[in-house]
């Protein structure tokens, strides 16, 4: 990649730019309402849909979130190799497995007690929320940003609600975020499917 390249895309798809201040902040949003529900109490079972470079699971570590064991979802293979090598380094735990399928490829054990955790549902359809089991915690979040890899549109907050109806809200909230290029709010939902 070109340097120049960095420049023009803020979040560019590398490790780098899976931290950038924006998505490092809706991250901390989202593990700090998600505290607040769990209290100290174990997720479960935590998938990760789309987990990019799986770091949703340093910010999830951070903030101390208990849980059995977490699934990283990623349908592009390099992707995961890279980071289950990215999350060696950092966490020290067996119980982070890697799956290399498509979101709404994944079969949910029905014996245990799971979170399903999406932020990349602009990237994919809504074929895998009709997936995830009812009754089931999911946090969920989306923006108004359209990029060239955007397959679900959600320009506001009441279309990207009821594209992922939940039985009881727990959370619900946006926030205005700010990269180099544009300004864009991002939507958040954690409930109950």
């Amino acid at each position: 990649m070109r340097y120049q390249d960095l420049i023009i895309e803020s979040a560019p798809n590398t490790l780098l730019g899976s931290f950038s201040p924006d998505l490092v902040q809706s991250k901390k949003w989202l593990c700090k309402n998600l505290k607040k529900i769990l209290k100290d109490k174990s997720a479960g079972i935590i998938f990760i849909l789309g987990s990019w470079y799986g770091n949703l699971a340093l910010f999830l570590e951070s903030e101390n979130i208990l849980y059995d064991n977490m699934v990283m979802v990623e349908k592009n293979k390099k992707l995961l190799e890279k980071t289950k090598k990215f999350l060696k380094l950092y966490i020290k735990t067996n119980n982070i497995r890697y799956v290399n399928i498509p979101a709404e490829n994944v079969v949910y054990p029905n014996s245990s007690k799971i979170l399903v955790i999406n932020t990349s549902t602009n990237e994919m359809t809504t074929d895998w929320f009709e997936n995830v089991p009812d009754g089931e915690l999911v946090v969920i979040q989306g923006k108004n940003m359209i990029t060239e890899n955007t397959k679900t549109v959600t320009k506001d907050f009441e279309t990207f609600k009821s594209l992922f109806p939940l039985r009881q809200v727990i959370f619900s909230g946006k926030i205005n975020l700010e990269d180099p290029e544009t300004e864009y709010t991002r939507y958040m939902v954690i409930g109950y499917k």
